[in-house]
This record gives structure tokens, sequence and C-alpha cells, in this order.
């Protein structure tokens, strides 16, 4: 049967390599749009790391050039505090990045050879209850830290991966062999600061210590306050923490944005490209669908003859559906297949690199199945129409 319907579609091969051309571009297109999607869905079923509920971010702005100070860090712990001192608040914290946020600080280290790169944020010690993260293993940054001659850090999962395989990375040094340099003494869940729709990184935290003169740990400046306020707490108390804050520092600006605000913009700009992407798709299905359906409906009206003798030596119906139903299917077949064959070579060449070869192969098997289906679809009207051709048809064609 097979060898048969490659032959009729090879005796209309001008008309067929089109449709098959249609096919393998749309193959392609959804083959990108599965892979995607599903690695999107995949990233979103893994934890965050911390809890962006009822968390408020004050982005500050000093409004100075001048070199990062301890004035400053004694200024940011009179601001944290008078944030802590409202009844809605829970706890307060400072950081030099936050989560959802576009600031991002990335440093690289030599570790036994091996370059390992990770995001780094700089923050107070309270923001483990602020942000509800989840220590996994070791401690949270304690009051002691700052006299230590050497600089406690923690990082994710991720990153503690990176640094020792499956050893264990507490009290793994980073950074410089002697001196201050820096010790892990703590790991928590992978920390994806940018959110449910960003892959797993390398991530560490460093502690800011305001009550030390060496401000060596706030290299970049703490740039925003988190607030963790009560559950229920509305816009309306963005006004009184505003002045709360003004009266601190009088002339440092502030600009207060809600995590969940965030968080939606942030996973918004990711979304949007994707469903552009995906109109298109559906506008490049849809051609291929009405393609297909046109060339097999000429097909059988060319066809006339061919069925209705079909018909009259005692042809079913059924078998003559079947046959206009196979036509398409392996035209798109052959389609899908060209199709497949380059979409594998993406791992090769580093396309998609970002997704795991598991989650290609369900793209390529999801891809081809949706094509599959819509080319049987596109049979059913032709070989319907085949099927009412009576055999009397047959005898005054021309």
């Amino acid at each position: 049967m097979i060898r048969h319907l490659l032959k009729l579609i090879w005796n209309r091969k001008g008309a067929n390599f089109l449709i098959m051309l249609e096919v393998f571009a749309s193959f392609l297109v959804v083959f990108a749009l599965a892979a995607t999607a599903l690695h999107l869905a995949d990233q979103w079923s893994r934890p965050l790391g911390f809890d962006w509920r009822d968390v408020w971010t004050i982005h500050v702005e000093r409004n100075d050039t001048k070199p990062w100070s301890q004035a400053d860090n004694d200024l940011y712990k009179r601001l944290i505090d008078s944030a802590r001192s409202h009844p809605e608040v829970v706890e307060a914290a400072a950081a030099t990045t936050v989560p959802y946020g576009g600031s991002v600080s990335q440093y690289d280290w030599d570790v036994d050879g091996r370059r390992v790169e990770a995001e780094v944020s700089v923050v107070t010690p309270e923001m483990l209850k602020v942000l509800r993260i989840d220590l996994v293993a070791g401690r949270w940054f304690e009051p002691g830290d700052g006299s230590l001659g050497w600089t406690p850090v923690i990082v994710d999962r991720e990153f503690a991966k990176q640094l020792t395989g499956d050893g264990d990375p507490l009290q793994g040094r980073i950074g410089r062999k002697e001196g201050k340099g820096m010790r892990v003494v703590g790991v928590v869940e992978n920390f994806r600061r940018g959110g449910e729709l960003m892959d797993d990184g390398p991530y560490m935290l460093m502690p800011a210590i305001l009550d030390n003169a060496d401000t060596s740990n706030t290299p970049t400046g703490l740039e925003s306050i988190l607030i963790r306020v009560a559950p229920g707490t509305t816009a309306a108390f963005e006004e009184p923490l505003m002045k709360s804050l003004q009266a601190v520092a009088h002339g440092w600006s502030f600009q207060i944005v809600h995590m969940e605000t965030a968080r939606r913009d942030r996973i918004r700009s990711r979304l949007i490209p994707l469903g552009s992407v995906g109109l298109i798709a559906a506008f490049l299905l849809l051609m291929v669908v009405l393609g297909l359906t046109g060339v097999m409906w000429q097909n059988v009206t060319r066809r006339t003859r061919e069925f209705g003798l079909r018909r009259a030596v005692g042809a079913h119906r059924t078998r003559i559906h079947s046959q206009i139903v196979g036509e398409v299917a392996v035209t798109a077949g052959l389609g899908i297949l060209a199709g497949t064959l380059v979409a594998a070579q993406t791992p090769l060449i580093g396309a998609f690199s970002f997704v795991p070869f598991s989650e290609v192969l369900s793209a390529l098997a999801a891809a081809a199945a949706l094509m599959l289906v819509l080319a049987a679809v596109c049979g059913l009207y032709p070989g319907w129409s085949a099927t009412k051709i009576h055999p009397a048809e047959a005898l005054h064609y021309e």
C-alpha cells in the first residue's frame, strides 16, 4: 500500500513537492515552539528558592557619585530600621540585586583550574526571613561574620555542584588560597533570581556587614531594600512608608515596586515573544492545511474517472477514502522526515543548547504527531468527495 501511495505521489511530484516544502518548514517551526514550551514548562515546575509573595522592593538611589562609605552603611541601617518600625512590615533587609530585578552582578573564579561563573548578590542577614530562603546545608550569616579573617559566603545547589561535584562544598575555598578569600558556610536551594522561566544558574550570596568600616563587602552599593509585609497589606501603606524613608535620607530617591508586579512583568516579557512566534506558526499551519486540502481536492476532481472505475469494479467507499487520507499522510510524512533529520542535528550544532536532549526528543515527537494529525484532517474532505463519485460518471468523463 505504501509503495503504491509513493508511486502516486511521485507521479504528481511537482505539486506534492511544494506541499512537502511547506510541511517541512512548518515542522521546524512547530518543533522550535514545542522545544521551547516544554523547556519553559519544566522550568516552571522547579522550585524558585525564595518566596515572592507579600514582598515589596524599595529601589534606592543615592544621587551621589562618591564611593560607598561607612556613612552610607550607617544611613542604610537607619533606613532598614525605619522600614521595620512599621507594624505592617514583618522584616526588612538590603541587597545589591533583587529577584525579578534588572540589575545583574556576575563574577567568575578559578577553582582547581576550572572557571566557575556565578551571579552574586550582597545581602544583609535578614534576607533569610524576608525571602524565606530554603537553607539546605550549613548555616546562614551570623553577627560575628564581620570579624572573621575571611569572607563567609552561601551558594546554591548549582554553584555547589560546580564547585565540588558530589563532594561536600562546606568550608570550600573560593578565590585566593591565602589571606581574605572566601569560604562556603551554607548551601541553599537553587536560587532562580530571574523567576520561574529562567534556568538554574550558579548563585552566591555574600554578607553586607553594615556595622563594619570595611566597605569591601558592598562592591556595587546596596541598591534595594526588601520588606516582607503582613498578608493583606494594601498599596495605601506606600505613602507612610515613603515618608518615613525620606525623613531618614533627605537627598535620596526611593521607588516602591511590589514583587508580585515585577514577577508578572518578567513573565510577560518572556512569553510575549513566544506568543508572537506561535501566532506566526499558526498562520503557517493554516497555509499548510489549506494547501494540502486544496491539492488533494484538485486531485480528486482530476481523477474522477479513476475513482468511478474503482467503484464500478466493486471498491468500497472506505478503501477509496483511506487511499486519499493515506496519500495526504505520506506526502506530509516525507516533509516531516526531512524536518526530523534537520531538527535532530540541533544538539550537535549547538542550537537549543539550553534544552535537554530528552526535551528535544519530546518536541520532535510532539511536532511530528501534530503535523500528521493535521495531514489526516486535511484528507478527510477530499476523501469524502471521492467516495461520492458515481460509477456512471466515469463512463462519460472526458
